[in-house]
């Protein structure tokens, strides 16, 4: 490939790649086409470990669920549920930019997530796209109150240009070394039988500008490393915006 390609177009003549060796794999067969609906990542969500509360909760026998869960809600030290809306814009040296909103959902120890990553590089004549959408369908993360948070999850990766569909898992780990201040490391990994489509790793600083029991806002830097179609690699510095209530 010409050494003066887009970034984004690299990509996309990988992802084309891609089908054509899938396809080939696959005639001559009876088989259906190959279904990634198999579930892996879970949007570690830098920003999800700053809630106040604990896990260690009584079971719910001999109490009605709906007092229980009301009960958790107004204790000052369980933070049992809670909606994360966050954003991350990157800027890489070769002019391409990653935008990264997310919205995560959290039930006790567990939580989903949805994403959009969006790669815009502004062309010769024309600014150029690439996205795809990530779902997080199911997550684990251990007690965010102390020093060392560990989370991990496995959903699903919706790539637009194509219409293919990937499995994705991610793994992280948060140090809270004050109330305030953290330093995490997310990994994503998503692929199929043939490829690994994209495989990702952010470091993060943040710093908690208010967090109180019912609300935290969170201020971010992160630096990104992503490597697409393992050859096409993209990688930057930016900032992120994490809204807790």
């Amino acid at each position: 490939m010409n050494a003066q390609s887009q970034i984004v177009d690299q990509i996309k003549d990988a992802s084309d790649r891609h089908t054509d060796t899938k396809n080939s794999s696959n005639s001559g067969s009876d088989d259906s086409y190959y279904d990634d609906s198999d579930d892996d990542d879970s949007y570690y969500n830098d920003d999800n470990n700053y809630d106040d509360y604990s896990y260690y909760a009584e079971p719910w026998s001999n109490a009605d669920p709906i007092l229980w869960l009301e009960k958790k809600r107004a204790d000052s030290n369980y933070k049992f549920a809670a909606i994360n809306l966050l954003y991350r814009q990157t800027t890489s040296s070769g002019q391409v930019s990653f935008f990264v909103p997310e919205v995560q959902i959290k039930l006790a120890a567990f939580y989903s997530s949805i994403r959009v990553t969006s790669l815009i590089e502004e062309g010769v004549t024309k600014e150029d796209q690439y996205q795809t959408v990530d779902l997080q369908l199911f997550g684990f993360q251990t007690n965010p109150k102390g020093t060392l948070v560990y989370n991990m999850s496995a959903g699903l990766v919706g790539e637009q240009y194509s219409g293919k569909t990937f499995v994705e898992g991610v793994i992280g780990f948060r140090l809270q070394p004050t109330k305030r201040l953290a330093l995490a490391w997310e990994g994503r990994l998503a692929g199929d039988e043939f490829v690994r489509m994209r495989s990702e790793n952010n470091f993060i600083a943040s710093y908690a500008v208010l967090k109180n029991n019912d609300l935290a806002i969170e201020a971010s830097v992160f630096g990104t490393n992503a490597t697409y179609y393992e050859e096409v690699r993209v990688k930057g510095f930016g900032f992120g915006l994490g809204l807790r209530f």
